[in-house]
């Protein structure tokens, strides 16, 4: 029964392994951010750049590493890849313990800290497109879509259970414990992985010594660009990352200002989107080759959009409590789709590229959104305090409304867009046709 949910054995080894080691993150880096603005740092101005240097530091890899990732990827063994990269993770967020248990300077503890955090995140720009790739080889295209549901369902859990999970292990046992745990949850999806059997494709010696890195890479990026459904859904999700990268860096002050809530209130509503995502994850895995994967994007985005801007004229906890939970539901739709449409659209030996080229621009336009709504509240949007048809206008709102037009517009494009696509890969697809009939009659 576990299996037949889980699609089959190796793909419910490989979801285990997942949902152990994305709660570990997750209680490793809200554990590590209170830890610095609660104990390291407490009462010192230093502290909110130190917290916010996590987040740049989880955020580089991807634009560092990831396209480079994407090429060895595509040209090693994949379960392979997953088992070294594990292990690698074990031991890299054992190598912080220093930092929780010696009375080192300051700088030091941080330094080990940030290291550890980028170079295991180095680790996932090779540990992700490899499981995408291997879930290519062990589920078929029917149940594609409600695989990547199942991984959006153990993301969402990391949320609701990593982030209070965190917090009472740092406050209970203390940094350390989070740092053992973490390492554990890599460990026991090395363990996971190792049970996993997949046959790997056999590469012939010659074609392997005409590759070259560059060779590799610019090939990857050349299919990327002409492929017009991957075109479209990068160019949609940039956008949208644009607009929603927004909420990421300012939700807190919208929450205290806005809203007027404390903080155990603003974890609520935290944990209402994780809740809102967990739903969605549930509902549309289980539908989404009937909704259709590309109708799941560009719905998803109108939807989000939409629902950025509702939430950005809350004023009241209980109905931003309401809107936030929608958000969740809504953007799980484009989550979802993701996957199965890189896999349906993509060679085997190709995958790594092809999301080492989506991944780190999408990441950059969430890390370029944050960086200018920070600015545009600390700056010129700083005194904002207008009046327009009834509504009054803030800093933080102005921000969230305009996001919410910006991912809007992101999701129609995205419509016009991907139905173009559809609709000339089907006509050339029919054209093909003929041309084959006629070879095998000759």
């Amino acid at each position: 029964m576990i299996h037949r949910f889980l699609i089959n054995r190796n793909y419910a080894l490989l979801f285990a392994g997942e949902s152990i080691s994305v709660i570990g993150d997750e209680l490793f880096m809200i554990s590590l951010a209170l830890w610095i603005a609660l104990d390291l740092g407490r009462s010192q101005t230093w502290a909110p750049l130190a917290v916010s240097g996590i987040m740049v530091v989880s955020a580089l890899p991807s634009i560092a590493v990831g396209a480079a990732a994407g090429v060895f990827v595509d040209r090693w063994p994949k379960r392979r890849t997953m088992l070294i990269t594990d292990a690698a993770r074990t031991a890299i967020i054992l190598s912080a313990l220093p930092a929780a248990l010696l009375d080192l300077p300051i700088p030091v503890r941080l330094g080990l800290l940030y290291v550890a955090v980028f170079l295991a995140t180095c680790g996932s720009q090779f540990f992700n497109p490899s499981r995408t790739a291997l879930i290519g080889d062990l589920v078929p295209e029917s149940e594609r879509a409600r695989a990547s549901g199942l991984a959006q369902i153990a993301s969402s859990l990391s949320m609701i259970v990593g982030s209070p999970l965190g917090s009472i292990l740092l406050v209970a046992l203390g940094l350390t414990s989070v740092l053992v745990l973490d390492a554990a949850s890599f460990f026991m999806s090395f363990l996971l992985i190792l049970l996993v059997r997949s046959p790997e494709p056999v590469v012939s010696v010659e074609s392997a010594s005409n590759r070259t890195f560059r060779r590799d890479f610019t090939e990857g990026l050349r299919f990327f660009a002409g492929n017009r459904v991957l075109m479209t859904l990068l160019i949609s999700l940039v956008v949208i990352m644009l607009g929603a990268g927004a909420i990421n860096a300012l939700d807190v002050f919208f929450a205290l200002r806005n809203l007027h809530v404390g903080a155990t209130q603003y974890g609520i509503l935290s944990g209402s989107f994780g809740a809102g995502a967990l739903l969605g994850a549930v509902v549309l895995s289980g539908v989404a080759q009937r909704i259709g994967l590309l109708r799941l994007v560009w719905g998803g985005l109108i939807l989000a959009g939409v629902g950025l801007m509702a939430y950005s004229r809350m004023t009241a906890f209980l109905p931003a409590t309401a809107v936030i939970f929608l958000l969740g539901v809504a953007t799980t739709g484009p989550n979802i789709a993701v996957m199965p449409i890189i896999l349906r659209e993509t060679p085997r030996d190709k995958i790594g590229r092809v999301t080492s080229v989506l991944n780190p621009l999408t990441q950059g336009a969430g890390i370029i959104s944050m960086l200018v709504a920070g600015a545009l509240v600390g700056t010129a949007l700083r005194g904002l305090h207008a009046t327009a048809l009834g509504t009054r206008f803030g800093p933080v709102d102005s921000v969230f409304l305009s996001s919410g037009l910006v991912a809007a517009a992101g999701g129609i494009y995205a419509a016009w867009a991907l139905h173009g696509a559809e609709r000339a890969t089907r006509r050339d697809r029919a054209a093909a046709v003929p041309t084959s009939a006629t070879e095998q009659s000759v």
